[in-house]
C-alpha cells in the first residue's frame, strides 16, 4: 500500500496543530476578583430666578454654597419654570460631587426633546442648546465643581408652548 505524499503531510500537519492546542499552558493557580464599578458621580441643580426674569451676575452658580437649600435633585422629568417672555431668563446651575479619589472630566449638555419638528426648531431658537464641549471641566478626586449657564428667551424667537429642554451631566467629553 502506497501512501500519498500530499495526504501524509496533511496528517501530519493535523497532528502537529492538535498537538500544539494540547500543548498549550498549563495554569498552576489562578485568582479571581469581583469588581464593582461604581458611579462617583452625584449631580444637583439649581434654577436661579422667578417667575420673572434672573437677575444676577453669570458667575452666581459658583457662589451658591454646597449645602445651599435651592440645590436639588433631578428626580422628576420635568420641571415647570413658568413662562419665559422675550429677553427673559433663568440661571441653571450644575453641581457635581466626585466620590472618587481621582480627578474626572465632566461635560454638561442641553437638548430640546421636543418629537415635533417644528416645535423642537421653535424651542432650540427660542433658548438654545447646549453644544457637547461649550460646558467642560473637572471635578477634583473626593470634591465637586459647580458650573451653570444663563437660559435666555430670545428676543427674536417665535411664541411656543410646552418646550422641553433637557440638562444632562456626564463623565468624560464628547468631541
Amino acid at each position: 500500500m502506497k501512501i500519498n505524499k500530499k495526504l501524509l503531510s496533511i496528517l501530519v500537519l493535523g497532528v502537529l496543530v492538535i498537538g500544539s492546542v494540547v500543548a498549550g499552558v498549563y495554569y498552576v493557580n489562578s485568582l479571581t476578583l469581583e469588581i464593582d464599578a461604581k458611579e462617583s458621580f452625584t449631580v444637583k441643580y439649581a434654577v436661579l430666578g422667578d417667575g420673572g426674569t434672573y437677575e444676577g451676575s453669570d458667575g452666581v452658580c459658583e457662589d451658591l454654597s454646597i449645602d445651599d437649600e435651592r440645590w436639588f435633585t433631578s428626580e422628576s422629568e420635568s420641571l415647570p419654570t413658568g413662562g419665559f417672555y422675550p429677553g427673559e431668563s433663568r440661571m441653571v446651575c450644575v453641581m457635581i460631587n466626585n466620590a472618587g479619589e481621582v480627578a474626572v472630566p465632566y461635560q454638561v449638555v442641553q437638548n430640546v426633546l421636543n418629537e415635533d419638528w417644528t416645535t423642537s426648531q421653535k424651542c432650540k431658537n427660542a433658548f438654545g442648546v447646549v453644544s457637547p464641549g461649550e460646558m467642560t471641566g473637572t471635578v477634583p478626586g473626593l470634591g465637586y465643581a459647580i458650573d451653570g449657564k444663563l437660559v435666555v428667551y430670545s428676543y427674536d424667537a417665535e411664541p411656543v408652548d410646552d418646550c422641553l429642554i433637557e440638562i444632562k451631566a456626564g463623565r468624560g467629553i464628547e468631541d
